[in-house]
């Protein structure tokens, strides 16, 4: 049962990556046309923090089974 869990785990932190990658972009995207209103910036940086924490989440799961 963990099993299935671990894979639709995986696989919605994979799509909040890509939803992310493809805010980043739709950012910098803006950021060449006008300047990036506040709710733009807003989505930019929470979507960075999401990125950074689940990439620090990732890694300590990684290190836990290495080391366990």
């Amino acid at each position: 049962m963990s099993s299935i869990l671990e894979q639709a785990s995986l696989a919605g932190s994979t799509m909040l990556l890509l939803c992310g990658y493809f805010v980043i972009l739709n950012y910098h995207r803006k950021k060449k046309e006008r300047k990036p209103s506040r709710g733009d910036v807003l989505i930019y940086m929470v979507t960075w923090l999401a990125v950074i924490l689940y990439a620090g989440s990732s890694l300590l799961l990684l290190l836990d089974k290495i080391y366990a």
